[in-house]
């Protein structure tokens, strides 16, 4: 008998210590240890319940860029629509501020969406896109991010990929 609790021990142990990571499965363990480059940090200038933010500098090579997902989607310079010379991209907003956010919220402590954040000011001028590709949401800056009035927020479905309606959030 003690053999056996010996044996169930480090089951648990790890399980627990997988829990504690946060991480259900190999993706977002993988996202995880991907984000642990980057400092995280809290950029808007309310504290929301459930979300985690990293500072992503910008990287005029675009090495750094595709790691997280669908950034190729939802940030890429590749813009479908006619007349996209007139509109502002995200690479622009990136390049003049020099970084970007990236953010994660969860519910029941599983991942429910993936938010992308492009410094910008709340102007038509600075919105990526005319907001087409799901860069509607805007929100002020904390005091901390001197010159940066705030963040153009895209909120994505981390199971397809869509970007999506922001969650209802509550403050903390």
């Amino acid at each position: 008998e003690d053999n056996e609790e010996a044996e169930e021990t480090p089951e648990k142990l790890n399980k627990d210590d997988v829990s504690n990571q946060g991480y259900r499965n190999r993706f977002d363990e993988k996202l995880y240890r991907t984000l642990r480059d980057f400092k995280e940090v809290e950029p808007l200038s309310v504290k929301l319940k459930n979300f985690k933010w990293w500072y992503i500098p910008y990287d005029e090579m675009g090495i750094k860029n595709g790691i997280l997902p669908y950034y190729n989607q939802i940030v890429s310079t590749y813009y479908p629509y006619p007349m996209s010379n007139r509109v502002t991209t995200c690479a622009s907003l990136m390049k003049k501020y020099g970084h970007y956010i990236f953010g994660i919220y969860k519910e029941k402590d599983e991942i429910a969406k993936f938010i992308y954040g492009i410094p910008g000011e709340f102007t038509k001028e600075e919105q990526p896109y005319k907001g087409v590709t799901g860069f509607k949401n805007w929100s002020y800056a904390n005091n901390d991010n001197k010159g940066e009035s705030g963040y153009w927020l895209a909120f994505v479905n981390p199971k397809t990929g869509e970007t999506t309606d922001p969650p209802k959030v509550s403050l903390t």
